[in-house]
């Protein structure tokens, strides 16, 4: 993978996230062969850093080569980033990622289209079939439940082939950030709560006979319930405290507050009469009321997506 990045890029951080073989020194070694110095040195590029942790999961590795960048003491790149910020490329150290998609992903970043794009292999890709079945199912499944947590519509949130530029974390907080494999997910929910135009670019993906770290089933429920407390946080920001801009009018809010604990009422009493409880209520109505409800409310919200992102 390093020595397929091209000469054009500024920076190589490689993040050796506890690696129990020899990871770093193989790194280091590839660094020198392609003549990157050190980016600590203070000599002009182009440079390479090479940053150690603790195993603690893709997320926080993520995070903490971008805390790393934007901390850093290299005087060149600092005038560089406080005159045109920067922007930071995420490739996994498997070889999935094509490097020659590098330009089409920073496309969007350096045009000032949007701030964060990112990879999507279903949508111009003769390999994606070489992914396992349960993954792709996985992927769609997660894909629709990030839309509604987030606000952002992707047909790809896991891949995690990105480009962003690094003035967004003036912006976003990115202490504490979500450790694990969830993390493209997490990126996401934090994004549409701020409103953030994300771009999806077609991507190739490059699979072999990897094993995936991810159990599927164990994984799943730990996003779900994160995307649905993502859903909360961001209806609450949006609807109940009027936060984001534009902010939403007085009768949108009202409708949302109204209609989102009225669906949860009714999920309460359901669940209620289900346990024999003698409570006596139209089962039928009342369930197709509360569908009724959630639909509005997701046209409702999709309305105020469109109009804070096109704002």
């Amino acid at each position: 993978v390093i020595t397929t990045i091209p000469d054009w890029i500024d920076l190589v951080l490689v993040v050796d996230d506890g690696s129990t073989d020899n990871t770093s020194d193989i790194a280091k070694k590839s660094l020198k062969g392609i003549g990157r110095v050190n980016f600590e040195s203070g000599i002009s590029g182009p440079w390479s850093a090479l940053l150690r942790l603790q195993g603690k999961g893709v997320g926080n590795a993520i995070m903490k080569g971008y805390q790393y960048i934007l901390t850093s003491k290299n005087k060149l790149y600092k005038e560089c980033y406080h005159k045109n910020k920067s922007a930071c490329i995420v490739m996994a150290g498997d070889g999935q990622m094509d490097p020659k998609d590098l330009t089409q992903l920073l496309e969007p970043i350096i045009s000032g289209e949007v701030r964060y794009s990112k990879g999507n292999r279903f949508a111009e890709n003769m390999q994606i079939h070489n992914m396992p079945l349960k993954r792709r199912i996985g992927s769609k499944l997660l894909s629709n439940l990030t839309k509604l947590a987030s606000g952002i519509t992707v047909k790809d949130p896991q891949c995690g082939y990105t480009a962003v530029n690094l003035s967004i974390f003036e912006e976003i907080n990115i202490e504490n950030p979500w450790r694990g494999y969830g993390y493209p997910n997490w990126i996401l929910l934090k994004l549409g709560v701020n409103s953030e135009n994300v771009k999806e670019i077609p991507t190739k993906c490059i699979y072999r006979d990897e094993k995936s770290g991810i159990k599927l089933w164990s994984f799943l429920p730990l996003v779900a319930g994160m995307l649905f407390i993502g859903l909360w946080k961001r209806g609450t920001k949006w609807y109940i405290l009027g936060q984001g801009n534009p902010r939403s009018s007085w009768y949108v809010r009202a409708f949302m507050i109204i209609s989102w604990f009225s669906i949860w009422s009714t999920i309460l009493v359901l669940l209620v009469t289900k346990i024999n409880y003698p409570v006596n209520i139209n089962k039928p109505i009342l369930t197709l009321l509360m569908i009724i409800g959630i639909y509005l409310c997701y046209i409702v919200d999709r309305y105020e997506v469109n109009k804070r992102l096109k704002s």
